[in-house]
């Protein structure tokens, strides 16, 4: 016998995800999950003036198999220029911080100059 499948968290009357490449974007579990039962998601919503915006917000989890209930508290909001490229990642590192990438927010070839720009490898 397998065992039965939940769902941890439903996020269908949240999260944007009609057209293009959004919707969930991440998930991270907090290196303490087992103690704390925090957890982080990275996720778009459109706005009344229909503005993709990135949400990054933190939960918590009533036990191991699905989300509190709890209200979310609200980490970060960016309002993207386009549609696309809000992807990245969320990962705890070593350091036990929470970091997110982030991209350019689009549209393509990035005219509105939002990607960064590393010189730091270039021979002079």
């Amino acid at each position: 016998m397998g065992e039965e499948k939940t769902v941890f968290a439903d996020l269908t009357g949240e999260v944007f995800s009609d057209r293009g490449p959004n919707g969930l974007l991440d998930l991270a579990f907090h290196p303490k999950f087992r103690e704390n039962h925090k957890y982080y998601l990275k996720y778009q919503v459109l706005e009344k003036d229909k503005a993709t915006t990135l949400v990054l917000e933190k939960k918590f989890a009533s036990d191991f198999k699905g989300d509190s209930g709890q209200p979310p508290r609200l980490v970060l909001k960016i309002v993207s220029v386009a549609d696309d490229h809000s992807g990245g990642c969320l990962q705890f590192g070593p350091d036990g911080f929470l970091y997110v990438v982030m991209g350019d927010t689009g549209p393509q070839n990035d005219p509105n100059g939002h990607a960064r720009t590393c010189n730091c490898c270039s021979a002079n």
